[in-house]
C-alpha cells in the first residue's frame, strides 16, 4: 500500500515491479536465513522456508522490507515438542464443604506406559471467588447477592465488602467486580504418584457461598509439566435464605411486600431455623473525596421458617433506593446471608461532579412479557427537570414518545402487542440542567446550573 499525505492510504501503482526482502533471527538475534519474494499484481505476497533442526528456541523475528524504505517484523515462537510421557488427574472430596469444615483435593500422576510418577514436584493453585448457589426446585426465590437482570446496580453504588481470607469484592459505578485471591503450595506425590492437598475453611464474610479453584502441576524427571484442576463450592451454612418479590420497585407510599424461605441444600425447608429480615433506605453522603452510602430508617421483620413462605411488608415513606438484607442461621450457629435491592419512585440520585456523560436508569417491573401485559418501566434520571424522549425499537423505530421530569422518576407504561415478539427495545434520552454541587459534595442551587 502507499500511504499519501494526510493520511490516505492506495493501492500501488505497478506493484508487480517490487520484491520483498526478509531476513529470519532466531531468539539470540542470531541470522538463519533470507530471501526475497515477488509481489502480486494485487500487492500481495508470501514466502515459505525452513528453519534449521536445532535452532535456538524462544520468538524467531522474520524482518519484511521493501526497498529498503518500509519494514515490518512479524514475531513466531519457535519450541521443542515432546510427546508426554504421563497424565495427570484432580479429584476433590465428597462434599458438601462448610465452613468450619475442610475438604480435600487429590492429584494422580502415572506413565502412559504404566506405573506411578512417585517423588515427582507437586505445585499447587488455589484461588476463591464469590458464587451464587441456588438450592434445587427454588429458582423462583433470591440467594445470595442479588443482580439485577437489566444490568443496573445492585446494593448501594459505592459499597465494599471485606472478605477474611478470601477475595474482596468491590463495586462501584458501572458494575461490580470481583478481586480473586489466591494461594500456592508445594509438595511431592508419594510412592504410587498421588499427592493430596487439605483445605480449612475458617470463615467468610459477608456469609455468602465462594468458588475454591484447585490447579495442581506435576513435574517429572525430564522437566515435563502436566496439570489437572478441579473446583469445589464452599457453603457458609448449612441452611439458605431465599427472597421473592413480586417486582423490583413500587411507588411512594405503596409497602414493598416481599417472601421469604429457609432451605438447606436440597431446598427442604428448615422449619424452625431463625430468620433476620431488616431493609435499609440507602443515602449518599460525599466524604473523602467520593460518594459513600449510609443506611437510615431501618425495619425488620423476624421471620420463624415454616414449611410456607413467610410473608414480610415494609413501608416506603420515601423515595429512593432500599437495601434488603436476609440472614438465617443453621443448628451449629454458621450464618448465611441473601440481600436484594428494591426501588421507590422518588429518590434522588447523588449529584456528578465530573462532567460525563450522565446515565438514565430504566427498571422494568419484571423479566418476560405476553402479548397483552403492560410493562411498566421505572425511569430514574440524573437530573431533573428536564426534557425525555422515549422510543420503542424492534427493527428500527416503531414508536416515539415525549414526557417531562419534574421530579427525579418517573413510572411509564409500555402495553405488549403480538408485533413485538420476540423482544422490544425501549431507549430514554434526557436533556436538561444538572444542580452543581459544592466542594462538600452536596448540591448548591446557588450556583449556575450545569447543561446535561
Amino acid at each position: 500500500m502507499d500511504r499519501r499525505k494526510h493520511g490516505a492510504v492506495v493501492g500501488l501503482a505497478s506493484p508487480e515491479k517490487l520484491t520483498v526482502s526478509y531476513v529470519v533471527r532466531d531468539a539470540r538475534n542470531n541470522e538463519l536465513l533470507k530471501g526475497t519474494a515477488v509481489v502480486s499484481a494485487v500487492g500481495g505476497f508470501d514466502a515459505r522456508f525452513t528453519l534449521p533442526k536445532t535452532p535456538n528456541l524462544g520468538f524467531t523475528r522474520v524482518e519484511l522490507s521493501i526497498a529498503g524504505e518500509s519494514s515490518y517484523t512479524h514475531l513466531q515462537r519457535v519450541e521443542e515438542f515432546r510427546t508426554p510421557e504421563f497424565e495427570v488427574s484432580a479429584q476433590a472430596s465428597q462434599g458438601p464443604f462448610l465452613v468450619g469444615a475442610g475438604g480435600d483435593v487429590t492429584v494422580n500422576a502415572k506413565y502412559y506406559a504404566g506405573g506411578a510418577l512417585a517423588g515427582a514436584p507437586v505445585t499447587w493453585s488455589v484461588s476463591a471467588t464469590p458464587t451464587s448457589f441456588t438450592p434445587p426446585n427454588r429458582d423462583d426465590y433470591v440467594f445470595g447477592n442479588w443482580q439485577p437482570w437489566w444490568g443496573g446496580g445492585g446494593r448501594g453504588d459505592y459499597e465494599d465488602y471485606e472478605y477474611d481470607e478470601g477475595p474482596r469484592y468491590r463495586s462501584g459505578r458501572g458494575g461490580k467486580r470481583a478481586e480473586r485471591t489466591s494461594w500456592n503450595f508445594a509438595g511431592k506425590t508419594d510412592a504410587i504418584g498421588v499427592h493430596t492437598l487439605h483445605l480449612d475453611f475458617l470463615s467468610m464474610k459477608p456469609a455468602m457461598p465462594m468458588s475454591v479453584q484447585t490447579t495442581a502441576s506435576v513435574t517429572d524427571v525430564n522437566r515435563q509439566a502436566r496439570s489437572a484442576s478441579s473446583a469445589l463450592v464452599v457453603h457458609p451454612a448449612a441452611f439458605y435464605v431465599g427472597l421473592r418479590s413480586v417486582r423490583p420497585f413500587v411507588e411512594q407510599g405503596t409497602p414493598f411486600d416481599l417472601d421469604v424461605i429457609g432451605v438447606d441444600l436440597d431446598g427442604r425447608p428448615a422449619i424452625g431455623a431463625k430468620v433476620a429480615v431488616s431493609v435499609s433506605r440507602l443515602e449518599y453522603s460525599y466524604d473523602d473525596g467520593e460518594y459513600k452510602t449510609k443506611e437510615v430508617d431501618p425495619q425488620t421483620c423476624p421471620v420463624t421458617v415454616a414449611k410456607d413462605a413467610h410473608p414480610c411488608h415494609f413501608a416506603t415513606k420515601q423515595g429512593g433506593t432500599y437495601q434488603v438484607v436476609a440472614t438465617i442461621l443453621d443448628p451449629q450457629g454458621r450464618s448465611n446471608q441473601t440481600t436484594l435491592t428494591f426501588w421507590v419512585s422518588g429518590g434522588e440520585r447523588p449529584p456528578a461532579r465530573e462532567v460525563a456523560q450522565e446515565e438514565v436508569q430504566i427498571i422494568p417491573d419484571k423479566k418476560e412479557y405476553s402479548p397483552g401485559n403492560t410493562a411498566e418501566l421505572l425511569v430514574q434520571a440524573p437530573f431533573y427537570p428536564a426534557e425525555g424522549i422515549v422510543t420503542w425499537r424492534r427493527s428500527g423505530i416503531v414508536k416515539t414518545e415525549r414526557i417531562t421530569f419534574t421530579g427525579p422518576s418517573k413510572v411509564i407504561t409500555v402495553p405488549i402487542e403480538d408485533a413485538m415478539t420476540p423482544n422490544l427495545i425501549v431507549q430514554v434520552d434526557v436533556v436538561g440542567m444538572a444542580t452543581r454541587a459544592d466542594d462538600k459534595g452536596l448540591p448548591d442551587p446557588k450556583l449556575p446550573k450545569r447543561p446535561a
